[in-house]
């Protein structure tokens, strides 16, 4: 029986690690350097992806272009 208690105890440790975490603000909303910041991140990724979307639907619709 000690090692279904054990097992539980590593259960209920790793739950309110989990739960410690889901907490966490990872972004500061209220700082607009934080937003700024965010910001940029997320549109150079999404720019990228979209620009090499567009080149494949040039490419399938044999339009295509230099971009960038």
């Amino acid at each position: 029986m000690s090692g279904f208690s054990e097992r539980l105890d590593s259960l209920a440790a790793a739950v309110e690690s989990l739960l410690s975490h889901a907490r966490r603000r990872w972004v500061e909303v209220d700082n607009p350097m934080h937003l700024d910041a965010l910001a940029s991140r997320l549109y150079d990724g999404l720019a990228a992806r979209l620009l090499a979307d567009l080149v494949v639907d040039h490419e399938r619709h044999g339009t295509r272009a230099e971009f960038g």
